[in-house]
């Protein structure tokens, strides 16, 4: 996956954010939380991210990899019962209710980190090629990785 950096951007720093964002995606992955604090842990997760990452890459690169349509609708989720039956369901479990809302966020988790991992080896890729086409066009630290002449 191509991303496109912002104009001024260095490569080397976007890299290291990456992987900082890759492997706290991958520890949030490997977390046993209930549905409600992985929900939390979640939001907290894209909120730093985009921090990260924003002014670093593309609006549009940002949407792909963690503010995905998914993640509106994550954002948009209340997971606790209604107030109503809280003092009848005071110690129910609500697995079956979470239990799909958990499966959900699994999947978004799961695929933030593969959308990471290839965004992050296509990078790591061009980096490494880049210092030996230094006469072809590219411009240190922009958005244009090679330009046909």
């Amino acid at each position: 996956m191509l991303i496109t950096l912002e104009p001024g951007t260095d490569r080397g720093n976007v890299l290291q954010m990456l992987r900082q964002v890759l492997a706290a995606a991958e520890n949030l992955n490997g977390r046993q939380d209930k549905a409600r604090e992985l929900h939390v842990a979640y939001l907290e997760w894209v909120n730093t991210a985009c921090g990260q990452l924003r002014r670093q890459i593309s609006s549009a690169d940002l949407d792909r990899l963690v503010t995905t349509d998914r993640y509106s609708t994550v954002l948009s989720m209340q997971i606790t019962p209604p107030t109503v039956f809280l003092s009848t369901l005071r110690d129910v479990d609500l697995a079956h209710v979470t239990g799909p809302i958990r499966e959900m966020l699994s999947l978004e988790i799961s695929e933030h980190i593969h959308n990471l991992r290839q965004a992050l080896a296509t990078l790591t890729t061009w980096s490494q090629r880049l210092p030996s086409l230094a006469g072809s066009g590219e411009t240190s630290g922009g958005s244009t990785l090679l330009s046909c002449k």
